[in-house]
């Protein structure tokens, strides 16, 4: 949206939309080079180009369609998640009778024979010993060269940038898109309104979303984080009401402590991370596949808990000190100046003037 507002407004013709596709594509390529070639399972950026492909053609339509696609969008990914957890109590269902019947010396028909098939399956999947058995075999699996690694992910990747994206990916991040153009027009990202409305919105949707995860995780928990059960207690996927006033919570908290002025100084240090946020996240890929994988120091299923977090604060240390120190010198991040090199189709400025 703001790309756009500003090209339309000094450039005639179709050259707008040529810039923005443009730029799309090539995000969409970064993201089969972030998955299939630095090796990062779960790219996002793949699925941020093809939803910014189908975004240019709602830039201009009002902002209670938008609402309303939000709503249809969020209720797909939610019924996809429910039908998960009725399909598997169905198949526990039916696979638990044909077990009965088995004990019983009953003869099972093609049916019944296929539904114990299923069932078994299911279980063995859920079983921890199996799961732990699974992750050793990860582990060896990713202590070994970069090819080796290459093909092990590829059918993940692959999977995540078609049938996932179908089914899940497409329909989560567009809903956001929405929102985000919403928020847009309201003038709520650029701080218009009072710093007491974002607090309020803050702590109504934190607290809301954080109540919401305590409950789910804990049933989770209480049922043995076994996912045929799930349906028997809850009627309907929150996941994406959750995560909704999860992220509105956090960007009201953010905007708040802006308006205030006390932060000044975090945010700024934030802010040059986010002038490069492009850089950073394949920063993040690269550096972290040397570290975790087997090509590099091989951590890979190696640490605590904790001590990934320690890792993880380091980590946002040095590339919150990288940025700053670039943006000293540097007019935008290296792969942003890439990127729009790019786009344009001709090289653009790197060195501040």
């Amino acid at each position: 949206v703001l790309l756009l507002s500003r090209l339309e407004k000094r450039t005639p013709g179709l050259e707008p939309a040529d810039i923005y596709f443009r730029r799309t594509i090539w995000l969409v390529i970064f993201g089969m080079i972030n998955a299939f070639i630095l090796t990062w399972p779960g790219d996002i950026l793949f699925t941020y180009g093809i939803c910014g492909l189908f975004l240019f053609a709602f830039r201009q339509t009002k902002s209670v369609w938008l609402l309303v696609l939000v709503v249809v969008c969020l209720s797909i990914g939610s019924g996809t998640q429910t039908g998960k957890w009725y399909g598997a109590k169905e198949t526990r269902k039916k696979g638990e009778k044909a077990m009965v019947a088995k004990q019983k010396g009953q003869e099972l028909n093609k049916e019944a024979t296929q539904n114990l098939k299923e069932w078994e399956k299911l279980k063995k999947e859920l079983d921890w010993k199996e799961q732990r058995l699974n992750a050793a075999k990860t582990k060896e699996g990713m202590s070994k060269g970069y090819f080796h690694i290459i093909g092990k992910l590829a059918e993940y990747n692959i999977k995540s940038e078609s049938i996932s994206l179908y089914k899940a990916y497409f329909w989560d991040a567009i809903a956001f898109m929405f929102v985000g153009i919403v928020l847009f027009r309201m003038g709520y990202l650029s701080g218009s309104f009072a710093g007491h409305w974002y607090l309020l919105v803050a702590v109504l949707t934190l607290s809301t979303g954080m109540a919401m995860g305590r409950h789910h995780v804990n049933t989770q928990i209480n049922l043995g984080m076994d996912f045929t059960l799930y349906a028997d207690t809850f009627l309907v996927s929150l996941y994406q009401v959750r995560r909704l006033c999860l992220s509105v919570g956090h960007l009201s908290l953010i905007l708040f402590l802006f308006k205030t002025g006390w932060f000044s100084w975090p945010l700024k240090w934030l802010e040059n991370v986010g002038r490069m946020a492009f850089s950073n996240y394949l920063m993040q890929s690269i550096i972290c596949s040397q570290v975790f994988y087997g090509f590099g120091l091989g951590y890979y299923g190696a640490w605590e808990r904790y001590q990934i977090y320690i890792f993880m604060l380091g980590f946002w240390a040095f590339q919150m000190v990288f940025s700053y120190v670039w943006l000293r010198y540097f007019a935008i991040g290296p792969l942003e100046w890439l990127w729009r090199s790019l786009t344009y189709g001709k090289k653009q400025a790197l060195l501040k003037a």
